[in-house]
């Protein structure tokens, strides 16, 4: 469903992007964050990579759509700095990949890489999935990294991107 009043996308909408659309579908764009006719011209550039047989990129989303598992100590401004200089010059940065765990999308690598496209005003990024909570079960590594991040670590994370979540997960210490 398409939206061009400015709506934020809350738990309701990404617990059902997370839950339902990544298995069911070969494209799917976050709207909540852009306009119709965004979202239009990313349908026709992977339709058209589609028709002509090339790889296309199947999940796009806001980059203030997933959470931090690392506070933001963890920050290297230097590397956020780089990113910013390669976002300018249109250079492709390395795919942030992002954990599942309940229905909500962590970070498992490139925190500098969401901060950088946060501070570019990128609205759009397409992350890829590497694992969810069922596959984290026996090690639980990632759980715990996440687990280990607080309100506070969310506020800090908001400050240092510019926004504001519209929830909290449910797994963050109050």
């Amino acid at each position: 469903k398409l939206k061009e009043d400015g709506y934020k996308a809350d738990k309701n909408v990404l617990s059902y992007i997370v839950n339902n659309c990544l298995n069911n579908y070969d494209l799917v764009i976050d709207t909540s964050y852009i306009s119709a006719m965004e979202a239009v011209d990313i349908i026709m550039e992977c339709y058209k990579k589609k028709t002509l047989n090339q790889p296309y990129e199947k999940l796009w989303i806001s980059p203030e759509f997933v959470f931090p598992t690392l506070s933001i100590d963890c920050i290297d401004r230097n590397r956020v700095d780089n990113y910013l200089d390669k976002i300018y010059k249109h250079e492709e940065l390395e795919k942030v990949r992002l954990i599942r765990i309940h229905d909500t999308l962590f970070i498992e690598d490139g925190h500098n890489r969401v901060i950088a496209y946060n501070l570019a005003k990128i609205r759009m990024i397409n992350p890829i999935i590497v694992s969810n909570e069922d596959d984290l079960n026996s090690e639980g590594i990632l759980v715990k990294k996440a687990l280990s991040i607080t309100e506070k670590d969310l506020k800090d994370w908001e400050s240092m991107n510019g926004f504001t979540y519209n929830y909290c997960p449910r797994i963050i210490k109050k």
